[in-house]
């Protein structure tokens, strides 16, 4: 069943990245025991690269023990009104507001 972040049906949230494919899309980083606490968002034309190798880690790392990743997969150019429209409604633990 999908999950909704700010306003948008996402795949997951899943507990690691082996669901995610390397294709274009948004991301959701959530708390993996609180699914509703977001801790960052963001958009790449391969999601599960960006986020196994994604530089805000550390800062995620202080926020929560466990991770979750949500996925909306679209392309260029709605990636970017995607991401902002979720960030802008979610207000992320980390990241640009």
């Amino acid at each position: 069943m999908p999950k909704n972040y700010g306003g948008v049906n996402f795949e997951g949230p899943y507990l690691n990245t082996s669901k995610l494919d390397d294709r274009s899309g948004v991301y959701v980083i959530v708390d993996g025991s609180n699914y509703d606490r977001v801790i960052d968002v963001g958009q790449s034309a391969t999601v599960k690269s960006r986020v196994e190798t994604h530089d805000r880690k550390e800062q995620w790392k202080k926020k929560s023990f466990t991770f979750a990743y949500a996925v909306y997969y679209v392309t260029e150019p709605n990636r970017s009104f995607y991401e902002k429209l979720v960030r802008e409604n979610t207000r992320p633990l980390c990241g640009e507001h």
